[in-house]
């Protein structure tokens, strides 16, 4: 069974957080639940996700992160693997979320 792990750095005004595994049904409660405190803390609003090790991605995983960037002013992905990002461009997903080919290109525009 793939699990889904978590990490996160800051970049400036950013968190970035870097997931390992899969974001699909079975894990996306662990990753909301690794965000919920994140939420709490006044002043975060800059989230940037580092996909990099990120295997899979199913349309609930989609669905999590369509909710996320509701509540968030500042977010984008980055290090996105071209078969994760054929799902968001499926989608239309690049309209509404900022991505980048690698963390050098997201830190060089913040």
């Amino acid at each position: 069974m793939v699990q889904l792990s978590l990490s996160s750095r800051s970049y400036k005004n950013y968190t970035i957080i870097e997931l390992h595994g899969d974001l699909n049904a079975t894990t996306l409660i662990k990753f909301r639940d690794y965000l919920t405190p994140w939420f709490k803390e006044p002043g975060n609003d800059h989230l940037a996700l580092d996909f990099a090790h990120l295997e899979n991605l199913d349309s609930s995983g989609v669905t999590l992160l369509t909710n996320l960037i509701k509540k968030i002013k500042h977010y984008c992905i980055f290090n996105c693997k071209p078969e994760i990002f054929e799902i968001f461009d499926m989608v239309n997903f690049q309209q509404i979320m900022t991505f980048y080919d690698t963390e050098e290109d997201f830190k060089n525009s913040v």
